[in-house]
């Protein structure tokens, strides 16, 4: 049978896009290659250092708003070189990259890392907008990426293979909540989220898991970051609605001035609120308003080996005793957020599988920390699935008590 002009020259174009998928798809693993074979000759070369980029916000707010990540990742890297440094003899050398928490800045940091052939891998970022956009970056240049800061689940689903992420999603913090609130009689709920990619995931996950264990969602209400009706929406839940808990799935700055408005309508109820409230900033910001708030964490902030009635699960009280006073030795004061012990744990991991592996191929490395059952940091263990997601890693709710973070207990 003869076939039509229409349908020749629609088997032409189909066959010209299937060679430029094909090509496009080619270039991608040569650009891959090359990229990753220039920077094993340049880090293979150098016998007395290993470089780690560090990339995150770097302007430090108050105490800590996560940059605290640097004086934990400092930390492990002075610890291993004091001890000789890794087996092979090198140092580790830490180079931090700025991204200011915007995507544009991110983007650029991220090209000065994946030209930079001497960095073997990187440790970022805090964000998961940042990351999601600069993964495939890492990636195709040759690098490790350790990730102790962006939950977004699409971050994983690239199908990188030299890219952990060090922290739990969004949908397993909002489950593991759920389950906190069944466990512990709260049964009325009112939930206020932002509305972004942060808030949709953390606040689907909760309502499907709450609903699912007959903890019942009184009320759920999205806000913009600007947003000025949050007084308006605050009064009305007072004078309306019996509940038994907020659970604010929230963001900071704003997250502080959100608990204080609420407080100051005459809400006493307990507050609960997601890891995008983990930062000192929450405390410098919202003061008195914000004490009594309850936090998700990955680390149990003023956790005390005499505290018999609180069970840390996965965690070696010895080893976070021991952190904890090298790092109020350093730094004059004890870690103040749940990114210190985060930093510190990504620098002892690459260090740990470096060593592991006896090379430098980043192949060998990833394999290391994919195929380990369980390696032991400050803040939990650390094991991984095919996509380089965590399982099983420790959550904790550390309470706002006296102006600082103190553990209250662990949730999963």
């Amino acid at each position: 049978m003869k076939e039509s002009g229409y349908m020749t020259k629609f088997k032409r174009l189909s066959l010209r896009i299937l060679a430029v998928l094909v090509l496009g798809g080619a270039l991608y693993a040569c650009s891959e290659n090359s990229g990753y074979d220039a920077r094993l000759k340049t880090i293979e070369s150098n016998k007395d250092e290993l470089v780690i980029a560090l990339a995150w916000p770097l302007e430090r707010e108050g105490r800590g708003t996560k940059m605290t990540i640097l004086d934990g990742a400092s930390l492990a890297m002075n610890e291993i070189n004091a001890a000789g440094g890794l087996k092979d003899g090198r140092k580790i050398v830490l180079k931090p990259f700025d991204d200011e928490r915007k995507i544009d800045k991110g983007l650029i940091e991220a090209e000065r890392i994946a030209e930079d052939k001497s960095i073997f891998a990187v440790i970022g970022h805090l964000d998961s907008y940042i990351s999601l956009d600069t993964s495939t970056t890492y990636e195709v240049s040759g690098l490790l990426v350790l990730n102790p800061g962006s939950t977004d689940a699409r971050l994983t689903k690239k199908g990188h293979k030299h890219l952990f992420r060090l922290v739990p999603k969004n949908d397993e913090q909002g489950e593991a909540l759920a389950n906190y609130f069944k466990d512990n009689g709260i049964s009325k709920v009112l939930l206020y989220s932002i509305n972004n990619a942060y808030g949709h995931a953390l606040a689907k996950s909760f309502s499907a898991r709450a609903r699912a264990s007959g903890v019942d969602i009184i009320t759920s209400e999205k806000y913009y970051r600007n947003s000025a009706e949050h007084r308006e929406n605050f009064e009305y839940w007072e004078q309306f609605f019996d509940f038994d808990a907020i659970f604010l799935a929230g963001s900071m700055p704003e997250g502080a001035d959100i608990i204080r408005i609420i407080r100051e309508t005459g809400i006493d109820e307990p507050i609960f609120a997601g890891a995008g409230l983990d930062s000192t900033s929450l405390i410098d910001l919202g003061g008195q308003s914000v004490e009594d708030v309850n936090v998700i964490s990955f680390f149990p902030l003023g956790f005390s080996q005499e505290s018999s009635n609180l069970d840390p699960g996965n965690l070696d009280s010895q080893k976070i005793t021991a952190f904890s006073n090298a790092y109020e030795a350093a730094y004059e004061e004890p870690p103040v957020e749940s990114a210190a012990a985060l930093g510190y744990d990504a620098v002892k991991l690459i260090a740990h599988a470096v060593n592991t592996a006896g090379t430098l191929e980043r192949g060998a490395v990833a394999k290391v920390i994919r195929d380990q059952q369980g390696w032991l940091g400050v803040a939990g263990q650390y094991k991984f699935d095919d996509g380089g997601d965590p399982l099983g890693k420790l959550m904790v709710i550390n309470k706002v008590k006296d102006g600082e973070f103190r553990f209250s207990e662990r949730i999963q």
